[in-house]
């Protein structure tokens, strides 16, 4: 698992971040954010993602 998302998951099962974490978040967040091509990459399957999301029954 890639520490970026690991420490986002400890983060909340550990309940409330301290700031130093969120600073810690926010900057992986950022730099996840700032990679063109995973970013490219992403948009079609999260697109993808809302369209099944929407066709499920309610």
């Amino acid at each position: 698992m890639p520490k970026q998302i690991r420490a986002a998951s400890d983060c909340q099962r550990d309940g409330p971040i301290s700031e130093p974490a969120a600073d810690h978040l926010a900057a992986a967040y950022a730099e996840m954010g700032a990679d063109e091509a995973r970013e490219s990459a992403a948009l079609p399957w999260s697109e993808a993602l809302v369209g099944d999301v929407a066709d499920t029954p309610r």
